[in-house]
């Protein structure tokens, strides 16, 4: 899914996982990209991938409006959460995600990586 974060000059970014919620999109739009940044926005790093690259993107999704960046380096097995005016967290084994401000929910960082 492509979402527009900004006009003139347009730019469309896509994360790897992103989570919209209902209350802001009641129907699934018949074509065209999502206006907005999403709530939640996961950037996995790839093999390619340098670590820089994949925590500068999370600052772009917060820089647009996201409200939760996971930012995932599989190999690794870690995940840096952004969210807006908070410092960042790492998050290793043993470790949990918490999903505020979206819901009052955490996902143990095990289930993460479950079927790595």
């Amino acid at each position: 899914a492509g979402f527009v974060v900004a006009r003139e000059p347009d730019r469309v970014l896509s994360p790897d996982v992103a989570l919209v919620s209902r209350a802001r999109v009641p129907t699934v739009p018949a074509k065209g990209f999502f206006e907005g940044a999403p709530e939640l926005a996961v950037e996995v790093r790839s093999p390619r991938d340098s670590w820089v690259s994949v925590v500068e993107k999370g600052g772009v999704w917060i820089g647009h409006g996201a409200r939760l960046v996971w930012c995932v380096d599989p190999q690794a097995e870690t995940i840096l959460v952004l969210r807006p005016g908070v410092e960042p967290e790492l998050v290793g084994m043993g470790g949990s995600l918490d999903l505020a401000p979206l819901v009052d929910a955490r996902i143990q960082h095990a289930a993460v990586f479950a079927d790595v």
